[in-house]
């Protein structure tokens, strides 16, 4: 294991460009590359950071962290980012559907904290700020322009252009990228390709008072699915799906068609603040992804956050991956560098990858599983009406989305039960040969949708021959 210099050194290279030295060199300044910055920076390991732009964003996801996601934050022991932001507390969802609803509540115990909801803007910003407290981090505002490669297994640092058009390069031991949804280094570390899988349209509701404070709405519609939760003490986001490959162009015929579709579906005391949003104009549109976790190894560099691995954004997963990812990966280059557990960085590196489904593979199938069940009218049905039972029917799903779980088993186990109760229910309600034949193929659509989300995280040899099994009786 090489000595671990405190220091990060400037020389002028053979090409006559700046470089600087340092152990870690992390491209991309968001959300889960500050928070890594800040784990390592508070344990002395020297760490570079660039990004291209440090101002406050405003961005449409990424506002609701569950409390799996808040756990990982005391983890790192940097809880202190969700104050002075005011971030507001979410305790469960309550989940809407023709007429009817339901609350359920985090199963949080003596062990969690409740989720929180805040502006995104804001919460990057309050962690790139514990950035400037800490003597080993050095923070810089620049373009990476390429991944510099020593030969080709290994990569041995970066480029980036400043502001005054200056070429400096930056030699490390470590590459961690993580430049987010549009990564421009994604191919370079990951086999798969990531697709657009349609889109939110994304409106803030002021001085609104929701139908179940402090918890997370949940409207399942003929129309779209529709999300509302709390984002401030006065606000909370509104992201509406639309499925597609092209994106809804905001105009007038699009805001009518917001009011006349979507009115009739959600609680009176929600729509005047509704109606005021989608006439002041403020919607935002973001595309939905779905990329699955292929790692290609090289030497000296890592792929984390959102430039690795993205899921359906329906069940706000992706900052618990982010912040898992940035745990998991931060703890093993600590206790490379302090603790001499690996012989090589590259060694924590594949442990990384090789153990990322066991800590986020939960929340990848789930957030795509239950979105193509929002989409399926007796699958919605089955799901609400399973849920509606209370108890660990209600309490186990709820401790899964809110990664207060990552038990791929019982995710696996209530999934089907929820496809098997819709069945039995239809079969109760008309015992026929058409209800027998309509539960038949509702299982398996259920068996259809899940069974890729089931073998893109690692299942155990009995799943896969169960999997194997369901495409002799169901295949797509």
């Amino acid at each position: 294991m090489e000595v671990l210099d405190r220091k990060i050194s400037t020389t002028i290279s053979s090409s006559g460009n700046e470089k600087i030295q340092t152990q870690v060199c992390i491209v991309g300044g968001g959300l889960t590359g500050s928070s890594l910055a800040t784990f390592l920076g508070k344990q002395q390991i020297p760490v570079v950071i660039i990004e291209k732009d440090w101002n406050e964003v405003d961005r449409i996801v990424g506002e609701l962290l569950q409390p799996g996601g808040v756990q990982q934050l005391k983890n790192m022991g940097i809880e202190q980012v969700l104050e002075g932001i005011d971030a507001q507390p979410v305790y469960g969802y309550s989940i809407f559907r023709k007429g009817k609803s339901i609350q359920v509540a985090y199963p949080l115990g003596d062990d969690f904290s409740p989720g929180m909801g805040f502006r995104n803007g804001k919460f990057v910003q309050n962690i790139r700020s514990l950035l400037n407290e800490l003597t080993s981090v050095t923070r810089i505002h620049g373009n990476v322009t390429e991944l510099v490669y020593e030969n080709e297994q290994k990569i041995s640092g970066v480029k980036y252009v400043t502001e005054e058009g200056k070429i400096v390069e930056v030699e490390a031991a470590l590459t961690v990228v993580c430049d987010g949804i549009f990564s421009r280094f994604r191919e370079q570390l990951n086999a798969e390709r990531h697709r657009v899988t349609g889109f939110f349209a994304g409106l803030v509701l002021e001085n609104v008072t929701l139908p179940t404070p402090s918890y997370g709405h949940v409207f399942i519609t003929d129309q779209t699915p529709f999300l509302v939760y709390p984002i401030t003490s006065t606000s909370a986001r509104m992201l509406i799906d639309f499925p597609g490959e092209q994106p809804p162009r905001i105009t007038d015929e699009f805001r009518e068609m917001l009011k006349s579709k979507l009115i009739h579906d959600m609680p009176e005391i929600l729509r005047p603040a509704f109606i005021q949003a989608v006439e002041e104009g403020k919607i935002k549109i973001m595309p939905n992804h779905k990329l699955n976790v292929k790692p290609i190894l090289v030497e000296g560099a890592v792929l984390i956050g959102d430039a690795l691995n993205m899921r359906h954004p329906l069940t706000g997963g992706g900052m618990t991956v982010a912040f898992t990812d940035v745990y998991q990966l931060g703890k093993r280059i600590i206790d490379y560098y302090q603790h001499g557990i690996f012989e090589t960085i590259d060694q924590a590196i594949q442990d990384f990858y090789s153990s990322k489904s066991s800590h986020t593979g939960s929340i990848n199938i789930l957030a795509d599983a239950l979105y193509g069940v929002m989409s399926d009218d007796e699958l919605s049905e089955a799901c609400f009406n399973y849920l509606a039972q209370g108890g660990h029917y209600a309490s186990e799903p709820v401790s899964l989305l809110s990664a207060i779980s990552r038990n791929k088993k019982l995710l696996t186990k209530h999934f089907f039960a929820v496809a098997w109760f819709g069945a039995w229910k239809k079969m109760k309600k008309s015992f026929s040969i058409q209800a027998l034949r309509e539960s038949y193929f509702m299982i398996g659509r259920a068996t259809i949708l899940v069974r890729p989300l089931l073998l893109a995280e690692k299942p155990s040899w009995l799943m896969k021959q169960l999997l194997a099994f369901s495409n002799l009786l169901y295949k797509k």
